[in-house]
């Protein structure tokens, strides 16, 4: 096994811990009010299937690109990397605020500093960086597109759904906010 195969799957891991641990311990408390509307169980859905089509072509071992294979593992686990120190990071900054479900809680504030200073959804970022990681980290790009589209689908989809709530919540402070911050990445989204 190379040095990436080692990195790449203590990665993997850490990142399935984290997700795990936050499913199981960062939901809503049950006085928030709750306006995710069954859209955690689709989004759930979507990443499983996507994290399941890495699996399965990881256990096949289809490469068709090989040329490019010998790089993008590399890239993918230092994507990987990096989307997960970039989504603990931003969970780290809500503190009590981050859930894996929608809701706004009781004393619920805006929370405009760290991370969040010019992205509205670091943490969705992070994600996408790790799974954008996980995607190339096989070493097909055929492979990955067909990993991270869904994903990247399902991402937006959950990010228009919680900047509804969020513009409900906060009013003019969260319009002024959104016209002031990108969504997902800096300078371009």
């Amino acid at each position: 096994m190379t040095v990436s195969a080692v990195l790449l799957l203590a990665a993997l891991s850490a990142w399935i811990l984290l997700e795990l641990y936050l499913e199981y311990f960062f939901r809503s408390p049950m006085h928030a009010n709750r306006q995710d509307g069954g859209s955690s169980s689709i989004f759930n859905t979507a990443i499983f299937a996507s994290v399941g089509s890495w699996a399965c072509m990881v256990a096949a071992e289809v490469r068709h690109e090989p040329h490019i294979a010998l790089y993008l593992p590399r890239v993918g686990c230092s994507l990987l990397v990096a989307g997960l120190l970039l989504r603990s990071y931003a969970i780290m900054t809500l503190r009590r605020f981050f859930t894996v479900d929608l809701a706004i809680q009781p004393g619920h504030r805006l929370i405009r500093h760290g991370p969040y200073r010019m992205v509205r959804h670091p943490s969705y970022t992070g994600a996408l960086l790790c799974f954008s990681g996980l995607a190339l980290s096989f070493g097909c790009l055929t492979t990955a597109v067909m990993i991270i589209l869904p994903v990247i689908v399902v991402y937006l989809w959950r990010i228009a759904k919680e900047e509804h709530i969020l513009t409900v919540a906060f009013g003019p402070a969260y319009q002024e906010y959104r016209y002031r911050t990108y969504r997902l990445i800096p300078g371009v989204i």
